[in-house]
Formats: structure tokens, C-alpha cells, sequence
């Protein structure tokens, strides 16, 4: 969450909040999850593809290790080998990053939120005569 809240903070003062009911939604926000989530999946879609590649590789012992699949991966394919998948990936990680962001504000609002004490509470003492 460190990037969402580098990117919320220099992005949520560009956006017009919009408001429902009691709880406000800032586009720039949104943004910031997207964006902090999408490059998570830049960072990680490298592993992602060693991972896999591993995992298919059963009964072959093509591959001794991470490192040395990652080094024939990359004599191989290049940097095109290392990214496949990751366009859809990039697609999904937007939409659920805006999702996380907006619900994550949204718990942190709610729990942020002071209860209020109605009128009558005040002046009335607690039923069961404790006082």
C-alpha cells in the first residue's frame, strides 16, 4: 500500500469528489489503486511467468531451478518471454485495484466514523435502575 498512498496523495487533490450520501468518492483515488496495482503486476508477472513455466515443465527436468529457468528464459525469449500474459493481467489489476482502493477508504471511513448519541439517550438514565 505504500504506492497507493504516494499515488493518492499526488493524484486525489486533482479530481472533483463526488459525494454519496455520507461517503465521498475521489476519482484520484481510484486512479492511485489502479496504478499501484498495475505495477505489482509489472513487477511480478516476470516471477509469474518462471512460476509457470516450472510447474508445466513436470517429468522433463528441463529446468534445475528458479535461476536457471529464469537464465534460459532469457537467452530464449528476451523480455517478450519474461512478459507474456501480461497485457490481460494489466487489465484485470486496474479494475481490482480501483476496487481495493475504494473499499479500503471506505472501511477506513467507517471506522473512523463517530457514533452519535441521539438526544434522548443523554437524558434519560439506563433501564434496570443502574445508574
Amino acid at each position: 500500500w505504500l504506492c497507493y498512498e504516494h499515488f493518492k496523495t499526488a493524484l486525489s487533490h486533482r479530481y472533483r469528489t463526488y459525494h454519496l450520501g455520507t461517503y465521498e468518492v475521489d476519482p484520484g483515488k481510484l486512479l492511485a489503486g489502479s496504478l499501484a496495482n498495475a505495477m505489482g503486476t509489472i513487477v511480478g508477472n516476470p516471477l509469474d511467468v518462471i512460476k509457470t513455466r516450472i510447474q508445466m515443465d513436470t517429468g522433463n527436468a528441463h529446468y534445475k531451478g528458479f535461476w536457471d529457468a529464469f537464465r534460459r528464459l532469457w537467452a530464449a525469449e528476451g523480455l517478450r518471454g519474461m512478459t507474456r500474459g501480461l497485457l490481460p493481467d494489466l487489465c484485470s489489476s486496474l479494475f481490482i485495484g480501483a476496487w481495493g482502493a475504494m473499499t479500503y477508504e471506505l472501511v477506513l471511513h467507517l471506522s473512523l466514523k463517530k457514533p452519535q448519541a441521539s438526544a434522548d439517550s443523554t437524558s434519560k438514565p439506563p433501564a434496570g435502575g443502574a445508574t
